[in-house]
Formats: C-alpha cells, structure tokens, sequence
C-alpha cells in the first residue's frame, strides 16, 4: 500500500514545528519580529491593566481564562496574570503542549521566555515582582501557582 500523505488537520499535527516558530519571539533577534511582539505585549498589557486600559471601566479581569489555540507559546498570558484567578492553555497539537509542558516542569530544551517577561514586567512597573509569579512551580504572594491542568 502506498504512503499517503497527511490531509486536513493531520497535516498541522505531523509538520508544524514549535522550536522554529518559537525562534520568532526571541527578543533583540530580528527587528520586525520585536516590533511585532512589543506592539502585542503593549495591547495584552492595556487590555488587562486598567492603567493602561482604553475603556473607562478599566482592564478585563476574572476567575478563569482560557486560551484556545495558544500554540507553544505563553507572551499572551503575561499581563493577564493579575487579574486572573486561573489561566487554561489549549492547542490542537501535541508538539506545541509539549513545547508547554517543558516550561511548566522546567524540562530541558526549554524556551527562554525570560527576555519576554523582564519586557512585560518594565512594562508594568515591576521589574522583578512579576518574575516570581512567572517561575512555575514558584507560588507567588497573591496565591497564584503554575500547575499542569488536564481534563
């Protein structure tokens, strides 16, 4: 019988590849890539910090927050750490809850986010109280904790 390539979703699943595309969010490597990701860390930032906020109600806030289709990725979370009982990540592939997964537990071959925290954290005014909440694994002083979450 012959092979037969992948179709429809299996074709995401068997050939995306989280390293490469997570080589996009290291900072001070390409100056398009920075721009891009300094112009979404400013929105996520003013989306979830009444501070910043656009709306005269202030930042969103809530107990639970789920991100559908979060790819191998955590910058979207970052500002929204505050006001955020819960933050679930999801993805359709195994590779990018895998890439997840490593800075969860600290496994090796991890992604070095930090460049990106340190960013988000000058961002809020807070340049190291915010890395301890971004340490999984590290429980901060509001409470929160970074766990593994499955259904």
């Amino acid at each position: 019988m012959a092979h037969q390539e992948p179709k429809g979703p299996d074709v995401y699943q068997e050939n995306f590849e989280p390293t490469s595309y997570l080589d996009y969010y290291k900072m001070n490597q390409d100056p398009i890539g920075d721009e891009v990701l300094h112009f979404l860390l400013k929105h996520y930032n003013a989306t979830f910090k009444p501070e910043y906020s656009y709306s005269k109600t202030g930042g969103l806030e809530g107990k639970l927050l789920v991100d559908i289709g979060s790819g191998s990725t955590i910058y979207q979370f970052l500002s929204a750490c505050e006001s955020s009982q819960e933050i679930i990540a999801t993805d359709y592939t195994d590779k990018n809850l895998q890439e997840l997964e490593k800075w969860l537990k600290k496994m090796p071959g991890l992604f070095d986010w930090s460049p990106v925290v340190k960013y988000v954290c000058e961002l809020e005014g807070n340049r190291t109280g915010s890395l301890l909440l971004w340490e999984p694994g590290r429980q901060a002083e509001n409470g929160r904790e970074w766990r593994e979450w499955s259904a």
